[in-house]
């Protein structure tokens, strides 16, 4: 009788902890959307300034400012000179984890990723680091330089 008892408690706190986190999760759910779309937004731009520049990329992320409404240092550009280099170059990412994700029993935080091909996709920080690292190596393969993963927490300001 314990052992059953000792079970359904235990499967009772899971259901109240995954709860939990779901009403954590709905609750930010319009800002991870927002985010979302502001980056869908920005890689649009970046098709349409290379339309108009010869399939050349800004240098600076500055230029695209007018789909930045929170400016440019919400984000960290990876400059790539061409956007028909390789869509599966990182173009830009958040540049900090605020996006939560679960990953039951817990919340984890992560960022959206801007790939050259246009798409968008959240990831947990860990996977954003090796995401950086195989970027790197990619760059190297299509003779462009290196960009390091940009750091730039400051505990959540």
């Amino acid at each position: 009788m314990i052992p059953i008892l000792v079970f359904v408690v235990v499967l009772v706190g899971l259901l109240v902890r995954y709860i939990q986190l779901r009403v954590i999760l709905s609750r930010s759910e319009s800002a991870w959307m927002d985010s979302r779309e502001q980056m869908l937004a920005l890689g649009q731009e970046f098709a349409r300034y290379a339309f108009s520049h010869q399939g050349f990329l800004p240098e600076k992320i500055e230029v695209l400012t007018t789909v930045l409404p929170d400016g440019p240092a919400k984000y960290v550009y990876r400059h790539v000179p061409q956007l028909d280099c390789d869509g599966r170059l990182i173009l830009v990412y958040d540049e900090t984890p605020r996006h939560a994700m679960m990953a039951f029993p817990k919340l984890v935080y992560g960022r959206h990723v801007l790939f050259a091909s246009g798409k968008v996709e959240l990831f947990e920080e860990g996977v954003v680091h090796q995401l950086i690292v195989g970027d790197n190596v990619l760059r190297n393969r299509l003779d462009l330089p290196e960009i390091p993963f940009m750091e730039v927490w400051d505990g959540g300001r």
